[in-house]
């Protein structure tokens, strides 16, 4: 799906009768945007909220956005999936999931598999958990498993990379193997 317009109002709190009402989500602050969009189904107007890091508001009225979502596989095998919000010809926002980094599609960073952090005993199958590795201008850099940090000009938060150890396993229907990533430009996140 790819939906385009214009940013025609940036606003901060929360859409009224939205999702993101004050309390119910973690830390940050919730803007709204009124985009005017232009699709295949026509033009309408749609309004947008999302939740940043207080102070990290950029969009302004008047900008051109483009946003993508992709959707493949589940089920028998691993979910791979991308949202990506451009403003302008930048990617602000990326957030993706594949069943390993090299699922990770249009993202504006580099990815890989950092060291196994934990190891996990099914009765299907061995796994572990990872780091994530980003790469910037001085090289790769270790991300925790579930931790935020500043690359480049982007906040990066790794939701999560798991693997089994092996192909064989005690479950016809069973597998591990999944990575989760969140990027955003113009956000510190340190």
């Amino acid at each position: 799906m790819k939906l385009g317009g214009t940013i025609t109002a940036v606003a901060k709190g929360p859409v009224t009768g939205g999702c993101l009402q004050p309390g119910s989500t973690t830390t940050g602050e919730i803007v709204a945007l009124t985009v005017h969009a232009d699709s295949d189904a026509g033009a309408a107007d749609w309004d947008v909220e999302y939740q940043v890091p207080a102070n990290n508001v950029t969009w302004k009225a008047g900008q051109r956005i483009d946003v993508a979502y992709t959707q493949s596989g589940g089920g028998w095998v691993p979910l791979v999936s991308a949202l990506t919000l451009n403003v302008g010809q930048a990617v602000d926002v990326y957030i993706g999931i594949g069943g390993r980094d090299s699922d990770l599609s249009d993202v504006p960073l580099t990815f890989r598999q950092g060291p196994a952090i934990c190891l996990e005993h099914h009765t299907c199958g061995d796994w572990s958990g990872y780091d994530l590795e980003v790469k910037d201008a001085g090289g790769w850099l270790r991300l925790p498993y579930g931790a935020t940090t500043s690359v480049a000009g982007y906040a990066v938060v790794h939701g999560g990379m798991a693997e089994q150890l092996t192909a064989n396993t005690a479950c016809a229907d069973w597998y591990v193997s999944q990575v989760r990533v969140a990027v955003l430009r113009g956000v510190n996140a340190n």
